[in-house]
């Protein structure tokens, strides 16, 4: 009995080591050893970097709030690329006119969630989710 469990104590760390050594060969890796994170990444979301001032030093949105945001981005690129009358006029003197480079632009479908609640903005600190003002 008393060999068996000093087997056991001796051969457990043995396993653990070897399964935690070949979870760790799952990613790419560089040259060096290190993991590889070179790629594409996706990260357009209709949370602005900055805070809206009107939200003062709120940090989360309400569910109704998000479907707001989700439902005016809808309705803005749908408006932007209707292209239903060819033969609308100009738009008034001083009118938006939109921008060419939009096409360019993926603001995503969704708000920056963490733990399942939306963000009113990517920035966190300061408090208030706003860049720094610099002093001249």
């Amino acid at each position: 009995m008393k060999t068996t469990i000093k087997l056991l104590r001796t051969a457990i760390p043995f396993v653990m080591v070897s399964s935690l050594l070949n979870a760790q060969d799952d990613f790419s890796r560089t040259s060096s050893g290190k993991p590889d994170f070179n790629g594409n990444y996706d990260i357009s979301s209709l949370t602005p970097f900055q805070r809206p001032t009107e939200y003062g030093d709120r940090l989360f949105l309400s569910e109704d709030e998000v479907q707001a945001l989700r439902d005016r981005e809808m309705g803005i690129r749908a408006r932007d690329s209707d292209p239903s009358d060819p033969d609308r006029g100009a738009p008034e003197a001083g009118g938006s006119i939109g921008s060419y480079n939009d096409f360019w632009f993926d603001r995503g479908n969704d708000g920056f969630t963490i733990d399942g609640q939306y963000r009113t903005s990517i920035l966190t600190y300061p408090e208030n989710g706003r860049m720094p003002l610099k002093n001249p």
